[in-house]
């Protein structure tokens, strides 16, 4: 695993095979490891998972790199006052 704030350089067989994947699928756009990630954060928010939980999860030091995923879904707070 690279160190925090490191990119991986790409050469590992699993970024290779993740590509060729996506390469299959004829996706518009390059698919790498790092795409998983943002797809999980944007599950758990999505679920309603509790911010500073999915912020541990996710191992971000700033809250604010966590609510990013939280802004994408702003239905999940639609009946947020109603009991």
């Amino acid at each position: 695993m690279a160190a925090r704030g490191a990119r991986a350089a790409g050469g590992n067989a699993g970024d290779r095979h993740l590509a060729s994947v996506g390469e299959a699928a004829k996706t518009p756009f390059p698919i790498h490891p790092h795409m998983l990630r943002h797809a999980c954060g944007f599950k758990l928010a999505n679920d309603g998972h509790d911010t500073r939980a999915l912020q541990h999860y996710l191992g971000h030091r700033n809250i604010q790199h966590t609510v990013r995923y939280t802004d994408m879904a702003p239905d999940r707070f639609k009946d947020f006052w109603r009991g």
